[in-house]
């Protein structure tokens, strides 16, 4: 998949806001989200994380099996250099964009 810097979403910047300090597991990460207005499905998230692993901005990678859920193996993201340059840019757009907008 073709990432573009100006086609990315709102979500996406959120999520690797959320993972630029720390590995998350997935249902951790989603619940974030959700804390912050994020109203879709589980389904509509997961496909979000694999467009993510997909451009190369988040590795995602099996850890424990769920305490909660017998069968289920959580899934872990984190941010990879590229997203975290991704991010820095954003931020310093996201700055340039608003000063314009804005003013000081």
């Amino acid at each position: 998949m073709k990432y573009e810097f100006l086609s990315a979403t709102t979500v996406m910047w959120a999520i690797l806001g959320f993972l630029e300090t720390q590995e998350m597991k997935g249902h951790e990460l989603r619940r974030k989200l959700i804390e912050h207005g994020y109203k879709k499905s589980p389904g509509s998230f997961y496909q979000q994380m694999a467009r993510l692993v997909d451009c190369g901005l988040v590795e995602g990678h099996l850890g424990e099996r769920s305490s909660s859920i017998p069968g289920l193996t959580e899934k872990n993201f984190k941010i990879t250099a590229t997203g975290l340059g991704e991010l820095k840019r954003f931020r310093e757009f996201s700055k340039q964009t608003n000063l314009f907008a804005f003013g000081s």
